[in-house]
C-alpha cells in the first residue's frame, strides 16, 4: 500500500508511536474512539488498536488517507468517579439511524459525529453540524456508563482533518492543531510544510446548543426515537472539514 514520502518521520517503533497524547489530549475533542471501535479501511473494517502510522484509511469527506500519527490516552476508574462528565458515551446499534452505529460505539463525551439533517440548515448554515457525543445522551440508546472501568482512546491523524467511518458512524479524526497542542512528537514533511492540514470546520455547536439540536431533530419524531441520520453517499458527502 502507497505512503507518502513526503512525510520524513513515521515512527517504526509501534509503542513509541503511540505515546504522545494523555492529559492535555482529554480537553478537546480530537477524535477520541474506544480501542475496539471498527474503523472502515481501503480493505474493510478493521479494529482502531490494530491499526498503525502509514496504513491507510477511509473518510467520508476526503476518501482514503494515510495515519500519519495515533496517539492514546488512558482515564482510570477512580478518575471517572471523581468526574462524572467524562465519562465515556455509549452509542448502542441504531440509535442514530437504521444501522447506524453498526454495533455499539463508545467515545469520549466530548469526541464529535457528523450528524446531516435538512433541518439543520436553518440553525446552522449546514446541514451537516460536528456533534458532542455528550449532546446526544438521552439515557436510553444513547448514554454515559458508570465508571466500573477505566477506559483507553485512541486517536487518529490524518493529512487532511476529516471524518473518519467509525462503526459506519461519520466521526471526527484528530485535529492536526490539537495534537500539537498536546506535546505531541508529530512527524515532519521534507518540505517543512505542516505534516497534517487544518481549515475552516464544519459547524460545531457548544455542549448546550447541541442538546437543544438535538432535542428539537428527535422531536419531528415523537415516539420513533433519533431522526435518520449521516446516510450521505460519497458522491454528497459533507466538504466542511477541508484544508
Amino acid at each position: 500500500m502507497a505512503v507518502d514520502q513526503s512525510v520524513a518521520a513515521l515512527r517504526p517503533d509501534p509503542v513509541s508511536h503511540m505515546a504522545g497524547l494523555h492529559a492535555a489530549a482529554l480537553a478537546g475533542p480530537g477524535g477520541r474512539l474506544a480501542r475496539d471501535t471498527r474503523i472502515e479501511t481501503p480493505a474493510g473494517p478493521r479494529l482502531l488498536r490494530d491499526l498503525r502510522i502509514g496504513e491507510m484509511v477511509e473518510t467520508q469527506d476526503r476518501g482514503p488517507q494515510e495515519i500519519l500519527w495515533i496517539g492514546r490516552s488512558r482515564i482510570s476508574r477512580e478518575e471517572l468517579e471523581a468526574a462524572p462528565d467524562r465519562r465515556p458515551v455509549r452509542i448502542r446499534r441504531g440509535a442514530l439511524g437504521p444501522g447506524l452505529p453498526r454495533r455499539d460505539l463508545v467515545v469520549a463525551p466530548e469526541h464529535r459525529l457528523a450528524l446531516s439533517h435538512p433541518a439543520l440548515l436553518r440553525h446552522c448554515r449546514s446541514a451537516t453540524v460536528l456533534f458532542p457525543a455528550l449532546a446526544l445522551a438521552d439515557g436510553r440508546g444513547i448514554s454515559a456508563l458508570p465508571p466500573n472501568r477505566g477506559w483507553t482512546f485512541l486517536q487518529l491523524l490524518l493529512p487532511h482533518h476529516a471524518l473518519l467511518l467509525a462503526e459506519g458512524c461519520a466521526s471526527e479524526s484528530l485535529p492536526g492543531a490539537e495534537a500539537r497542542d498536546a506535546g505531541g512528537a508529530l512527524p515532519v514533511r521534507l518540505d517543512g510544510l505542516p505534516v497534517a492540514q487544518a481549515g475552516p470546520p464544519l459547524p460545531a455547536p457548544a455542549l448546550a446548543e447541541a442538546r437543544r439540536l438535538w432535542a428539537e431533530l428527535c422531536a419531528r419524531r415523537p415516539g420513533r426515537g433519533a431522526p435518520a441520520l449521516q446516510t450521505q453517499s460519497r458522491r454528497n458527502r459533507p466538504q466542511g472539514l477541508r484544508g
